[in-house]
């Protein structure tokens, strides 16, 4: 598997349970981007609270190599 398919198999749910959608994962030059959006659009508390969660799942399971 890709290392953008597992980081969106990890990602996606966390990002459902907040009614945000992840639209994009990208990964180049050791950058890990992550695109979401939300009807209505996004604000920095729910855009902070997805980060945080999702940096701890990425920080436990390191799919992205080196």
């Amino acid at each position: 598997m890709a290392t953008t398919d597992h980081v969106r198999t990890l990602v996606a749910p966390i990002c459902a349970a907040d009614g945000i959608e992840l639209v994009d994962v990208e990964l180049a030059g050791g950058v890990l981007r992550l695109t979401v959006d939300r009807d209505g659009g996004l604000d920095l508390d729910a855009i902070a609270s997805v980060t945080r969660r999702v940096s701890r799942l990425l920080d436990e399971d390191d799919p992205v190599p080196g």
